[in-house]
């Protein structure tokens, strides 16, 4: 009976996809999201988004490690870019190729991990962040410039999107979908590759920014002002993101982490790490005695790295236990780290 009003459902709302009153397709609440099967005919296309809801199938033991996908057959587990599938059932995935860290200097800007270090032309890089689908690198310079380079050829001039436009900014974040990289000054603009900027919002003394393009989310941190905390920008409109038992401090630097539902923040006046659920009010503190200037906050399988302006280095604290630690990097380049931004040297088509 669950099958066949799901298959129902499923025909009934086909034509309203695209339509926000349209009910989520393929939903039955008799049995569990991953547990339901779907009547589909033989070698017919996976139906995206029926009966799989990733959050349902990742948050019990035993089950998908990375992501959830529907399938003619049902839910079927998948791996992330960078990863393989490893052990019998396919629920598990291990990590093939390298983490690097791309961090910059004063001199320029540099890619370090276990077997590869490359250095840029780029000077003064404030903000980074990587495009791991087309390979590029975004960038905003304390010049006033927004540009881009290919990590593939990293001595090649990298290319400016805008000069002398952006006065203040307090993060750079990619839409991949859009193809848009977003960064919140005085007044938060987005600028796509066609050249064009729009603004999204003005918002006074923000600090971080996060991008969740799965969700049309941006992350906002508000530092000072009447009231600062967390917010959520969609649609043009700012709400104050939901929370519980846990007084606004000074929240600073912003990491989500889309496919554990997680955003990370820095807070600069309880002088800890947090994070919470996208989807629940609860707040978890994770690490304290933090006491610098982060410049920027990066997540990669369990740890969190960010840069710091005071003491010249790049942190790193596991997710779920210890504080936090100074990473080695090389001496010439102690006292004079900008920016990080961490990616994965493997990109596996999905």
């Amino acid at each position: 009976a669950a099958t066949a009003s799901c298959t129902a459902q499923t025909a009934a709302t086909s034509g309203l996809r695209h339509s926000a009153r349209a009910p989520p397709p393929c939903r039955t609440h008799r049995l569990p999201p991953c547990q339901t099967r779907l009547a589909a005919p033989r070698a017919a296309a996976p139906l995206r988004g029926a009966c799989q809801v990733a959050d349902e199938c990742t948050e019990e033991f035993g089950t998908c490690d990375h992501r959830c996908r529907s399938t003619p057959t049902g839910p079927a587990c998948s791996c992330l870019p960078g990863y393989l599938p490893d052990g019998k059932d396919g629920r598990r995935c291990r990590a093939v190729g390298a983490a690097k860290l791309l961090y910059s200097t004063q001199a320029g800007v540099r890619l370090l991990d276990s077997d590869t270090e490359g250095l840029t032309k780029l000077k003064l890089v404030k903000f980074l962040d990587f495009d791991s689908s087309r390979r590029l690198v975004f960038f905003h310079t304390a010049t006033r410039q927004v540009g881009r380079l290919r990590l593939d050829r990293p001595a090649a001039p990298a290319e400016i999107l805008m000069r002398d436009a952006v006065l203040d900014a307090i993060g750079l974040r990619l839409d991949p979908r859009a193809c848009c990289s977003t960064w919140v000054p005085d007044a938060a603009d987005a600028r796509n590759n066609s050249g064009g900027v729009g603004v999204l919002l003005n918002v006074d003394h923000g600090r971080g920014l996060a991008a969740d393009p799965a969700r049309g989310l941006l992350y906002i941190s508000l530092w000072c002002g009447a009231r600062p905390g967390l917010y959520t920008l969609a649609h043009g409109r700012l709400r104050a993101a939901p929370a519980a038992d846990w007084r606004p401090g000074a929240p600073d630097r912003l990491a989500l982490d889309s496919e554990q539902g997680r955003l990370y923040w820095l807070d600069m006046e309880l002088r800890g790490v947090f994070f919470r659920q996208a989807q629940r009010r609860a707040i978890w503190h994770m690490g304290s005695g933090y006491d610098g200037i982060p410049l920027g906050l990066a997540q990669f399988e369990d740890r969190l790295l960010w840069s710091d302006l005071r003491a010249g280095a790049v942190y790193s604290i596991d997710k779920f236990a210890g504080q936090p630690l100074k990473l080695v990097l090389p001496p010439e380049h102690s006292g004079s780290v900008l920016s990080a931004v961490v990616y994965h040297s493997v990109r596996q088509a999905l």
